[in-house]
């Protein structure tokens, strides 16, 4: 703690700084932990963790996400 002091001691004094991009993506991890209920381990949890709160921008597109079904023809 010695040896980060002063950079400890700017962030009380920064009018600017905020913890809310972390509570947001606090929040998401704990979505995220609800619907991995069924996860085997911690390393698909992880992942899962890292899709959702990541922020990847390089991703290719879900192959699922624009699938719309027709309910008037049943």
């Amino acid at each position: 703690m010695k040896k980060h002091k002063d950079g400890i001691l700017a962030i009380f004094e920064s009018d600017g700084m905020s913890n809310g991009p972390a509570e947001a993506v606090n929040g998401l991890i704990h979505v995220t932990l609800g619907r991995a209920r069924g996860f085997s381990s911690l390393k698909y949890l992880m992942n899962i963790i890292y899709l959702v709160a990541g922020n990847l921008g390089n991703l290719p597109p879900s192959p699922w996400g624009m699938v719309r079904y027709d309910r008037t023809s049943s």
